[in-house]
């Protein structure tokens, strides 16, 4: 007697991700502690048949779906993601929002670190997306950051006129 099974080889649909907690890094430019979120989707088709049944599925051979597939590699995914986030946060020379213009090349990167961990269970990794870097509403560190960049615009509009101001107000104090 034998068993056959079939393998669905066609993407499966996009399969979403969020980090399940926030990533704490310091603003390379500001100095200043606080934290990130991210999220993202990504797409993945079986490769291998015969390395998917035997390393993914193994003895449970009911119906597998994509959503046992996102399941059993949530852990590696949001791990590989925050490693390359606060990488890009930490060697960067921008601030932490700047980020947001970089996120096709975040997404090569984090696809680039899971192709390997994806392709063990002969699953490809079809097509990877972070859609945002953002600072939570609620992060101690984002109040000091809109804080310093409100300043720093501030002095901007001043330029050369906000010694003239400094030194008036000191004469005026003196």
């Amino acid at each position: 007697s034998c068993k056959v099974y079939f393998v669905n080889k066609s993407d499966a649909m996009e399969l979403k991700w969020g980090t399940d907690s926030p990533i704490q890094v310091r603003d390379p430019i500001w100095g200043i502690a606080t934290q990130v979120v991210s999220r993202g989707s990504y797409t993945v088709r079986v490769a291998d048949s015969k390395k998917f049944v035997l390393k993914f599925v193994g003895n449970n051979f009911q119906a597998v779906s994509t959503e046992a597939i996102r399941l059993q590699f949530r852990s590696v995914v949001i791990q590989k993601i925050k490693t390359v986030i606060a990488s890009a946060i930490l060697s960067g020379k921008e601030e932490i929002l700047g980020l947001a213009s970089k996120l096709d090349g975040l997404s090569a990167k984090v696809s680039e670190a899971l192709t390997q961990v994806f392709d063990e269970y002969g699953i490809e990794l079809v097509n990877f997306y972070v859609r945002a870097v953002d600072i939570p509403e609620d992060a101690p560190g984002r109040v000091k950051l809109e804080e310093a960049m409100a300043q720093r615009a501030q002095l901007n509009v001043l330029g050369a006129d906000w010694q003239r101001v400094q030194s008036r107000d000191i004469m005026m104090a003196a």
